[in-house]
């Protein structure tokens, strides 16, 4: 409260202030008063003399020349304009200024012993909450990686025990903002694995005894820096490398563990499974189910825009086995891909699983009402992040089967920082 009552004070004196320049200015000129580089201003319309006003806040008088002619009390009042009007420009500066040099560093000197967590996606929000679950009274930085921006700590969340800053993470001047060398753990969780990767051997290279986590969406790139790690880890010994990770491992594994596999034992015969859409994600689960549940399929089909070319992609890096595995590409709100898709189910005794896990929610709900409308006899997986009532209520009219990637994600993010802060520092 003292605060804002001295924040609105200096707010009311500057205010003033600038009252004061524009009446002293404006009397000056009307009662006659020239300046030394235009001696007539006093013929210059009030537009023009708010005009010549306003430039003193920027030039101080130094482009219209000293006061000349009208009542020596004129002159003095524009003299004084002169002066009041760029002392009220500097102060506001100076102010703004000095405010945000004290704001990064308060919020510099609050860091120590913390966890820098960067990234701002749903989630790293989820391993935000993990992280609080597991190590409630621990300091979380949260860093919103912003290309080519300058570091600086948000005003809104000064102060509070998830204080953000914004900048780019690949420049040493962001995380020497973050207090890097005094951080207990560092997770580097933004949608760009090349940033979390090159964040994360950088600073293991500056700070080698602080452990550090990158999070890798791509599988394609997930094998080989997982090649990259052993190798360096037999090379070099003790030397640290990083916790590399992947929410698609971890979510997949889950999402088998309680929903796929239960239901294929629930079935009693070898199942069909439709995957509708093949991002990182559902290339995950159907490496997952290849490695871990071939004797229970019969056949798998993966539906998306380009799902041919994904797969063959995915194929040439990965064994699937002898699994029976087609594609049918197509738009997911296309009711024509569905009916080709259905031409391609071995149609027997098998309740066919369709799995929608397209990246956009929206879609999986839009295909959902599809299926349902060709009265097809199946098992429906609807894969979102939240578990909104909206969901549920849809559920129940749809009857599918909500699966929130968050509550998959919860207990496991919680099991991840454990072992993060196991690692010795």
């Amino acid at each position: 409260q003292t605060n804002l009552k001295t924040k609105f004070t200096g707010r009311y004196l500057r205010l003033l202030g600038v009252v004061a320049v524009v009446l002293l200015a404006l009397g000056a000129f009307s009662a006659g008063v020239g300046t030394a580089s235009i001696p007539d201003i006093g013929s210059e319309s009030v537009l023009g003399w708010l005009y010549f006003t306003g430039g003193l806040f920027v030039f101080g008088g130094l482009d219209l020349g000293t006061p000349l002619g009208g009542p020596p009390i004129a002159r003095a009042a524009l003299w004084v304009a002169y002066f009041l009007a760029p002392a009220i420009t500097t102060t506001a500066i100076a102010k703004t200024m000095l405010m945000m040099v004290r704001q990064d560093s308060m919020a510099r000197r609050r860091l120590n012993d913390h966890v820098i967590l960067v990234g701002s996606s749903g989630a790293a929000n989820a391993y935000a909450k993990a992280i609080h679950h597991s190590d409630s009274s621990r300091l979380i930085l949260r860093v919103d990686h912003q290309a080519d921006l300058e570091p600086r700590f948000d005003e809104a969340r000064f102060g509070r025990r998830l204080p953000l800053l914004r900048g780019d993470v690949r420049f040493a001047k962001t995380l020497e903002f973050a207090g890097l060398s005094k951080a207990y753990r560092v997770i580097f969780f933004t949608d760009s694995d090349l940033v979390n990767l090159k964040g994360a051997w950088s600073s293991l290279h500056h700070f080698p005894e602080i452990p550090v986590a990158a999070h890798v969406i791509d599988s394609a790139l997930l094998r080989p820096v997982n090649r990259l790690l052993r190798s360096q880890r037999q090379q070099v010994g003790n030397s640290p490398v990083p916790l590399v990770f992947s929410t698609h491992r971890i979510g997949a594994l889950h999402l088998y563990e309680q929903f796929i596999h239960p239901y294929f034992e629930s079935t009693g015969y070898r199942d069909v499974v439709v995957i509708a859409g093949f991002g990182h994600y559902s290339q995950t689960i159907l490496e997952l189910l290849c490695a871990m549940a071939e004797e229970e399929l019969d056949q798998i089909i993966i539906v998306d825009r380009a799902a041919a070319k994904a797969f063959r992609q995915l194929r040439s890096d990965v064994d699937i086995g002898q699994l029976d595995i087609s594609t049918v590409d197509g738009e997911l709100e296309d009711p024509d891909t569905w009916l080709r898709c259905r031409e391609k189910i071995n149609m027997g005794s098998a309740t066919p699983l369709f799995l929608l896990n397209s990246a956009d929610e929206s879609v999986n709900y839009k295909v959902a009402m599809l299926l349902r409308a060709q009265s097809l006899k199946s098992k429906i997986f609807l894969c979102c992040f939240h578990n909104t009532v909206f969901a549920q209520s849809l559920s129940l009219e749809l009857n599918v089967e909500v699966i929130a990637t968050e509550e998959l994600l919860s207990q496991a993010l919680c099991d991840h920082y454990e072992a993060l802060t196991s690692v010795k520092s």
